[in-house]
């Protein structure tokens, strides 16, 4: 008989551990958590952090325009929107909507249903929606203006930028910019103001941008500002194909965009907690947006901490072990950043 043992404890287990992983994963199916391959039942089930981004994940990716200032108009609501779009100076309303339609990915087609919606980045697709809630017809717009160069918007430096000929203006071109607010405003030196003027930003305009930036952001809305300059042949030939110009811009505005949360996250996040899960959110938001959707979804609790991408790029690998048990949230983060937080996280043993 000990022979037999011997013999048939080798042979079988292979099987044994193979069907025990098959059940677990048909247990963790129903509780909504999809196991592609049957070894990472036990990295799942022994998991102690969770990372997550934030938008499509713990929000809804539904995205609407709700809040703007432009040329010193405020917009309060999503209902506003044609009035608010009405009381721009001539001048401004052009900017603005050439500025929506030029400097975006995102068209109209027809859905998986055959309904006709915005398609590509959802952020671009909210600003699409209410450039057509104000009368822009997009398609017509990139028509009469091809670009003549397109830095499309990457995750490191936050913006997307378009520069187009000047319709009527021989060997001018105008240089459309968007992206995190902050990182569009230090790159403007001018503003638009209600009569359609551009005026020098003094560091009491730029304050008060600042103040309205930071308060749509804490009201967990995510913020896109828009800046545009005109620059000629000459400089555009001295152009890098990698760097946009985005120097001395001129801040058009900043609008306020809407994701909710997905319904379920705060208990989601709860159970996690209740398990001894730890939940942290790293998103490519900004500071305020991130901690205000954090505090929502019952992420960021008393005592949790929240810094930005390049905070965390300047610490040493100890300052970074040293803040990892308090962080909860990241902010402006880099794919660089996740992966040194993974790293990080595994040599603690996590």
């Amino acid at each position: 008989s000990i022979t037999v043992v011997v013999v048939a404890v080798p042979e079988g287990l292979p099987m044994a551990v193979t069907i025990s992983l098959a059940y677990a994963t048909t247990k963790m199916l129903k509780d909504g958590n999809l196991v592609r391959q049957l070894a990472a039942c036990e990295t799942m089930g022994g998991a102690t952090v969770v990372c997550t981004d934030k938008t499509g994940t713990l929000t809804q990716n539904l995205m609407t325009v709700v809040r703007g200032v432009v040329a010193d108009v405020e917009l309060t609501s999503r209902a506003e929107a044609q009035a608010f779009f009405k009381t721009l100076p001539k001048d401004v309303q052009s900017l603005l909507l050439e500025s929506i339609a030029i400097n975006s990915t995102a068209f109209e087609g027809p859905d998986d249903q055959g309904h006709i919606e915005f398609i590509g980045s959802k952020s671009e697709c909210a600003l699409l929606g209410f450039g057509k809630v104000c009368g822009l017809d997009y398609r017509s717009v990139r028509a009469d203006n091809k670009p003549a160069r397109v830095y499309p918007f990457s995750s490191e430096k936050k913006t997307m930028t378009t520069i187009i000929p000047v319709v009527g203006e021989s060997d001018q071109f105008r240089v459309h910019a968007k992206g995190a607010s902050e990182i569009i405003l230090r790159s403007c030196t001018k503003y638009m103001d209600k009569d359609g003027k551009c005026v020098d930003i003094d560091q009491t305009v730029r304050n008060e941008l600042l103040r309205r930036i930071s308060m749509f952001a804490n009201n967990a809305l995510r913020t896109f500002a828009l800046a545009y300059k005109v620059i000629d042949g000459a400089e555009l030939g001295l152009c890098s194909d990698d760097e946009a110009p985005l120097s001395d811009l001129i801040w058009i505005g900043v609008m306020g965009i809407q994701d909710p949360l997905r319904p379920g996250v705060h208990q989601a996040v709860e159970d996690c907690h209740r398990a001894g899960v730890i939940v942290r959110m790293i998103t490519g938001d900004n500071i305020e947006t991130a901690r205000a959707i954090a505090r929502d979804a019952g992420i960021l609790t008393k005592g949790g901490q929240a810094i930005t991408g390049p905070q965390w790029r300047k610490m040493t690998p100890e300052q970074q072990h040293a803040i990892l048990p308090r962080l909860q949230v990241m902010a402006r983060s880099s794919p660089l950043d996740k992966q040194i937080m993974v790293e990080r996280l595994q040599e603690r043993h996590e």
